[in-house]
């Protein structure tokens, strides 16, 4: 009678562990499937880059954003270290009320204005891009800044703050099906701050 017991409970057991073990791989499956959906989806948030990485022998990544909301104000510190402006990310993004939802291009504006840059805002097409003074500022995909830093024939050379991407050259139509129209430029002489 003993023996019966003991082997039921074991059965009962062995089981109850097949079972968790079940859970536990099913659980993982899921979420490798997920993590593999998102980041397809993230992929395809960003502008699907035909990339060539590390078009300049500097090293930027200082200037890569530290946090997945924080575009702007890494874009922004970027573009103030090319005019020789040595701020961070950090006060900028204080300066640009940066939150979990990013920041606002008006908020850039006010930001290079409190690092004594007058800056502008504006909506262009492609062919103003090409024409005016370079760097600047732009939002692509209707959720990220990228610094334009020139434009050939073939190539829109730029700095991208997603650390995936940095210093990259793509080619122009890539970036027109991504860009909003959307540009922050500032002027190379600083403002005389009183």
């Amino acid at each position: 009678m003993k023996n019966k017991l003991y082997y039921k409970i074991k059965k009962f057991f062995l089981s109850l562990t097949l079972l968790f073990a079940f859970v536990v791989f099913a659980n993982i499956m899921t979420m490798l499937y997920v993590s593999k959906i998102n980041n397809k989806n993230l992929k395809s948030e960003v502008l699907n880059y035909y990339i060539e990485k590390n078009v300049s022998y500097d090293d930027t990544s200082e200037y890569l954003q530290k946090t997945y909301y924080t575009c702007g104000p890494a874009a922004l510190n970027y573009l103030l270290y090319l005019y020789g402006v040595n701020t961070t990310e950090e006060k900028l993004a204080t300066l640009s009320k940066t939150n979990e939802k990013g920041t606002t291009l008006l908020n850039l504006k006010y930001a290079a204005e409190r690092c004594g840059f007058k800056a502008r805002g504006l909506k262009a097409n492609f062919e103003y891009l090409k024409e005016i003074r370079k760097p600047v500022i732009t939002y692509v995909k209707g959720n990220h800044y990228v610094v334009v830093e020139d434009i050939t024939n073939k190539y829109v050379s730029l700095f991208d703050p997603d650390p995936e991407y940095g210093e990259i050259r793509i080619p122009i139509k890539i970036f027109k099906e991504a860009w909003n129209n959307i540009v922050l430029k500032i002027n190379t002489k600083p403002l005389v701050m009183r």
